[in-house]
């Protein structure tokens, strides 16, 4: 990074978006190598802004989309630390934010999902609905997978399926503009581990989840997925043993492993988004276990390019 540079630094577990209307990305919060975080970054025209704004409390594993028919970012729940000693339900949310012109606003509903983190969030812009599926609760002394799938109609939550993928959190999910469908790919499914051996892919029509007849990739869990114009593309992740800094693209009948000239390292928790306008996927941060990483990467016409260099930092260890 250049002096004088500002960014968000080293973050992982962070929520990020492209907002289509100003050609920007909007990270939110995370953890840094040492804190959970609540601030609020801009990336637009080749440089990271700080937005100077008062809004959710610090989180991690925060759900978060951009609507663009009311122009507003809408985020849910969350962990108040990135693991911490054991599970705690005071540490998580089930707050429903929208950030719109320039301010944050709580949004009160009459029904709203579980507190929860890691949850599976997609906007679908045909129906003009949030979906939220999975993530995990705490009950009694665990950490509990779950599998309800909830709709957003920009005041309030319904609970609209209970059935489809079995319980899972951080599953990867997009929306696939080519189908007009949500797709949603593995996530943790056990209790007290990885669950399922091989990984699943599904996909929701705004009535119910079907899952695709396809070849499966081996293990992998917490890996950042994005739509674009060529299809359904996927990135890094852990595989319960090693992370991983594999490209996927998904077509009709299988997962096809794409094998770009280089990459960003090996890393689960990063956050990915698409811009529609640029035709590029952008990656920031992430984590190997060992170290917190700040870059930035662009990946388009088959390559990625390292847009902006932040040192790592070494991680806290926690088990994981």
């Amino acid at each position: 990074m250049l002096p004088g540079q500002v960014s968000p630094g080293v973050r992982n577990a962070h929520s990020m978006v492209y907002q289509e209307k100003e050609d920007a990305i909007y990270l939110f919060g995370g953890a840094t190598d040492i804190e959970v975080k609540s601030d609020f970054w801009k990336w637009q025209e080749g440089k990271w802004t700080k937005v100077e704004v008062i809004g959710p409390r610090p989180r991690t594993f925060a759900s978060m989309v951009y609507d663009n028919i009311e122009d507003q970012i809408l985020l849910f729940g969350g962990s108040r630390v990135l693991f911490g000693s054991g599970p705690n339900p005071n540490n998580l949310f089930n707050d429903t934010w929208t950030f719109k012109e320039g301010n944050w606003a709580e949004i009160p509903t009459a029904d709203s999902p579980p507190q929860r983190a890691e949850a599976a969030m997609a906007y679908d812009p045909v129906r003009n609905k949030t979906i939220l599926f999975g993530g995990y609760e705490i009950q009694g002394r665990s950490y509990v997978p779950v599998r309800d799938t909830w709709e957003f109609d920009g005041s309030n939550w319904r609970l609209v399926d209970e059935g489809g993928p079995s319980p899972r959190n951080n599953a990867a999910i997009a929306y696939d503009e080519n189908n007009n469908w949500i797709v949603l790919f593995r996530g943790s499914t056990g209790r007290n581990g990885y669950g399922e051996g091989k990984g699943e892919t599904w996909a929701w029509n705004g009535q119910k989840w079907t899952r695709f007849d396809i070849l499966q990739p081996a293990n992998v869990f917490n890996a950042s997925m994005v739509s674009t114009k060529e299809g359904i593309l996927r990135f890094g992740g852990w595989d319960g043993k090693e992370r991983i800094n594999q490209m996927w693209i998904l077509e009709i009948d299988q997962w096809k492993k794409l094998k770009p000239k280089q990459s960003p390292s090996a890393r689960n928790h990063a956050a990915m988004v698409y811009n529609s306008e640029s035709k590029q996927v952008m990656l920031y941060g992430g984590h190997d276990g060992k170290y917190v990483f700040g870059d930035l990467w662009c990946y388009s016409s088959g390559n990625w390019k390292k847009f902006l260099e932040v040192s790592s930092k070494p991680r806290i260890s926690n088990g994981h």
